[in-house]
């Protein structure tokens, strides 16, 4: 997933024990159930509720600071989170996708080092893994294209993972991150009368500026089936205090959706569009490729091609039947394919 959509936490994960940490954010489940009511409550009252010391309060709201959690504090009046968290409930998600038909087995978590990189061990280990969804509501190195770092607070946005075995062998499915924008897309507009944006190969705008993002890995291959995994994040909630961290334009769904967003169920949906889409073994078809092309932010704009450390100028075209960006530079069009460079709006 793509580079810190969210906070960058003060809380250095990487000095601390992780089991601890975890069990520390599962520990403090009913201290945030407390505070997310939308009220005040002072120390004294959350200890005498919880059966701990006004101190340990004080120690415990200091730990959800440092891990990006954005909670006012008032003196005189206490402590609550700023925004309600709406923590995600398996029970609930499963209920809404069986609902929904959707064949995928769910497994949420508060914490873990990366949903793709679970999924990726499983499809390793257990070659026939298919269907599964990996939701959690924090990750510890969260991974992007090309190396990058994905972070943000606990319970604020959305990160999952999806694996999924295709009958396809990998050359054929080059298209699948497009194929899976357009979906996200789809499920995302829902909640908003604007129209997103889709940016060649990965990521989804709104208004020019950064909604969601996805990582595509296929972790078993062979001539005739593809495992892949589907990594997808969402800006959900991103408050200006968390913005100063993140190095490119941003939005968040809840600064611009139409009605308020219960987070059960748009994971619900986001699930639901993402398997009725790749359920279809072409993937591509007529209606994709016009989705995607009303909605092809590079499109008829001049871009930066770079490749190592070789830069090249040209105009981006539009999508290839291959999943490639074709682009007119002085020695002519050329396609251009995911892994191989990073695209850049020039400026």
């Amino acid at each position: 997933m793509k580079k810190r959509p969210g906070n960058k936490p003060r809380y250095n994960v990487l000095r601390v024990d992780r089991r601890l940490f975890v069990a520390q954010l599962e520990r403090l489940k009913p201290l945030l159930t407390l505070l997310d009511d939308g009220k005040f409550h002072s120390g004294e009252s959350l200890g005498a509720e919880l059966g701990v010391s006004r101190a340990v309060i004080w120690k415990d709201i200091q730990f959800l600071l440092e891990t990006g959690l954005l909670i006012d504090r008032v003196k005189g009046r206490g402590y609550r989170l700023k925004h309600s968290l709406q923590l995600l409930n398996q029970a609930v998600i499963e209920q809404q996708l069986a609902k929904d038909n959707c064949p995928l087995a769910v497994s949420l978590d508060f914490a873990t080092e990366s949903t793709n990189q679970d999924l990726v061990e499983l499809c390793r280990k257990q070659p026939d893994t298919h269907a599964v969804a990996r939701i959690v509501e924090y990750q510890f190195s969260g991974r992007g294209r090309r190396g990058k770092v994905w972070q943000s607070p606990p319970c604020s946005n959305l990160m999952f993972s999806v694996a999924w075995r295709f009958y396809l062998p990998p050359m054929r499915l080059g298209l699948l991150s497009l194929v899976v924008g357009v979906a996200i897309a789809r499920a995302l507009e829902k909640y908003t009368a604007s129209t997103l944006q889709l940016k060649w190969p990965n990521d989804l705008l709104l208004n020019d500026k950064k909604l969601a993002g996805i990582l595509v890995e296929l972790p078993k291959i062979s001539e005739d089936e593809t495992s892949a995994v589907i990594g997808v994040g969402v800006n959900l909630l991103v408050d200006d205090k968390v913005a100063k961290h993140i190095d490119q334009p941003w939005s968040s769904l809840s600064d611009i959706s139409s009605k308020p967003i219960d987070r059960n169920q748009l994971q619900v949906d986001l699930l639901s569009e993402l398997v009725r889409v790749i359920s279809n073994e072409a993937c591509w078809s007529e209606e994709i490729a016009s989705f995607w092309k009303h909605r092809d932010w590079l499109q008829g704009k001049r871009i930066d091609i770079k490749s190592g450390e070789r830069i090249e100028t040209g105009l981006a075209l539009g999508i290839n039947e291959a999943g490639g960006l074709m682009v007119a530079t002085e020695k002519g069009e050329k396609a251009v394919y995911a892994g191989e460079v990073s695209v850049r709006r020039t400026q």
